[in-house]
């Protein structure tokens, strides 16, 4: 199993978990300070950052050497083993819970509120989930942490083929991707409170929390 992560624009301080019972990878624009994340460049980059980390989030798996996978947003920090939680995996694809909602409207209203995505292409996207006949509270999903395997590769190559031509917050789209992929199983336990990590709100990543 293989955990990684990518840090672009000095947008996440990443830290190191505990111990490291497995190969830790971080795809930057520069090298890391750490003693157990290995340092690799951008595979590719794209003028919106965002992008650039949405790509190595769902195609990295690509360039690496392994079938088994943890991702884990740079703002993540495990206060556990990061095998600890993998010891829970079903596969193909595990995903978390939404701690607060289960429906991408109430998401995107959401996503408009704290300007996180430009407003015009967030309604030009749920205009299209909703002419297609997407329904609400059909379930939405916390992404900053989820583990999968090769048997994937089809939801992530059709979820960044989604993202690509909608918008980045990848929270939006999975849910209507995964309708054709029902084989997703649900993380026991919400990414609030859990035993194995929290989520590192800093002052500096708040300040760049922008649209493009």
């Amino acid at each position: 199993m293989i955990v990684y992560t990518c840090v672009t624009n000095n947008y996440d301080e990443l830290q190191d978990p505990p111990k490291a019972t497995c190969q830790h990878i971080c795809f930057s624009d520069q090298p890391v300070n750490s003693k157990i994340w290995e340092y690799r460049p951008l595979i590719t980059s794209f003028n919106n950052p965002f992008l650039t980390a949405r790509f190595h989030k769902l195609q990295a798996f690509k360039y690496m050497d392994d079938n088994e996978f943890l991702w884990q947003d740079g703002k993540v920090v495990f206060n556990r083993r990061h095998t600890d939680l993998f010891s829970k995996f079903q596969g193909p694809l595990d995903l978390f819970a939404h701690h607060k909602r289960k429906c991408i409207y109430d998401e995107a209203k959401k996503v408009i509120v704290l300007k996180k995505e430009n407003p015009q292409k967030i309604e030009k996207q749920i205009s299209k989930y909703r002419e297609k006949g997407y329904p609400k509270n059909n379930g939405l999903f916390e992404t900053c942490v989820f583990m999968y395997n090769l048997k994937a590769e089809e939801i992530l190559d059709a979820w960044w083929a989604e993202l690509k031509i909608t918008t980045v917050r990848d929270q939006l789209s999975l849910p209507y991707i995964l309708q054709n992929f029902p084989s997703y199983k649900i993380i026991e336990g919400m990414v609030d409170g859990n035993p194995y990590f929290h989520v590192n709100w800093s002052r500096n990543r708040i300040k760049k929390c922008y649209f493009l």
